[in-house]
């Protein structure tokens, strides 16, 4: 008979320490909801405040035109096994592609070179009526070099596929003909550092054999003049017996001859090598010019209101739950709504109540 007593309490203990558990739950989430209804002057307030701060800031930033241009790959790309391994995830083409590919454009865009080439430049609006000149520095007003460099790069976006490898590029300014006047210069000196600046392995052999036929022709001379020199002197030698004579005259017609075979042999490497060097030059092929905008590329006022709108509010939510939960507010109403809960209970089921209580003072 003890036995199935002390069954029945401990079952009906675990079940109201369930509905003690779900009461809680449900507890806590109306006591939240209770305490962001009273703070909802101070939320609505606080959200609509930043909002339209917000707002009117945008409204004063000026729209932003972006031009845009496309430069598709070139070079020698990977082949065998490297296009197997690209096929299936492994390696990129861009990856595969040798050091005179289009893979080094955007480094080249990128580099302190280049921006300050185009930050040296006189930008002109020949499609107005009037003719507007301006300088880069003019323009982001901003005397400072590092930070002119940062104003640039932080207006151009360069990004390479890594699948197809084409190369997109815009630049984006408060005027379109400005817009595109950078990028097209962007893309003059990105040419002009492949033709005229960029070293190449074809380029260095190309040099090293042009240093080495330049010595050639020195040392060609030299024995040359020997050799004619020599002969001056010895006017007879080709009807001199002397055996010292046709020695030394033997022995400088054999340097001027191997001066003259090297002579020949670097004339052809160097010719070949001005070829190669040509054909090393990576190429740009522009895919789409630059273009003049139209249509604004930012920034974009209404998601950005709306974005500061939802965030301000969960925000300000936030800061209410974190106030109660400091002050105790949440707290003390907490216990008041179970202080009320029990009288409840004791009053409409006081055997279970003091059943309860009994187990509750065997536990502890």
């Amino acid at each position: 008979m003890s036995r199935r007593v002390t069954y029945r309490n401990s079952s009906s203990d675990e079940g109201e320490s369930e509905r003690q558990t779900n009461f809680d739950l449900q507890l806590n989430l109306f006591d939240l909801a209770r305490s962001l209804l009273k703070a909802r002057r101070f939320i609505i307030v606080t959200t609509l405040t930043v909002m339209f701060l917000y707002a009117g800031y945008l409204f004063l930033q000026p729209n932003q035109f972006s031009s845009q241009a496309t430069i598709l790959p070139s070079g020698k790309s990977g082949s065998g096994m490297s296009a197997l391994k690209s096929l299936v995830g492994f390696s990129s083409p861009m990856m595969s592609a040798d050091e005179n590919s289009s893979i080094m454009f955007p480094v080249i865009l990128k580099s302190n070179r280049v921006v300050d080439a185009v930050l040296a430049q006189n930008y002109c609006d020949d499609q107005s009526g009037e003719q507007t000149t301006v300088t880069l520095s003019e323009y982001f007003d901003q005397p400072n070099h590092d930070r002119l460099r940062r104003a640039l790069r932080t207006n151009t976006r360069v990004q390479a596929d890594n699948q197809t490898g084409e190369i997109n590029i815009s630049v984006a300014t408060d005027y379109p003909w400005l817009s595109q006047a950078v990028l097209t210069e962007y893309l003059c000196q990105l040419e002009d550092f492949n033709l005229n600046k960029r070293q190449s392995a074809a380029q260095n052999n190309q040099q090293f054999i042009a240093r080495q036929l330049e010595l050639n022709i020195v040392e060609l001379s030299t024995a040359e003049d020997k050799l004619e020199a020599f002969q001056m002197t010895n006017f007879d030698w080709a009807a001199s017996g002397n055996p010292e004579i046709l020695k030394e005259i033997g022995r400088l017609k054999r340097d001027v001859q191997a001066k003259s075979s090297s002579f020949v042999m670097l004339t052809q490497q160097y010719e070949l090598a001005k070829f190669e060097a040509q054909k090393d030059i990576p190429i740009i092929r522009i895919l789409d010019e630059p273009t003049l905008p139209i249509l604004k590329s930012g920034p974009f006022r209404r998601n950005m209101i709306i974005f500061t709108f939802v965030l301000t509010f969960f925000a300000s939510c936030f800061l209410v739950i974190v106030r109660d939960l400091i002050s105790g507010n949440l707290t003390k109403s907490r216990r008041q709504e179970m202080d009320q809960l029990q009288e409840e209970l004791t009053q409409n089921f006081p055997r279970s109540s003091r059943m309860i209580q009994r187990i509750t003072n065997l536990t502890q």
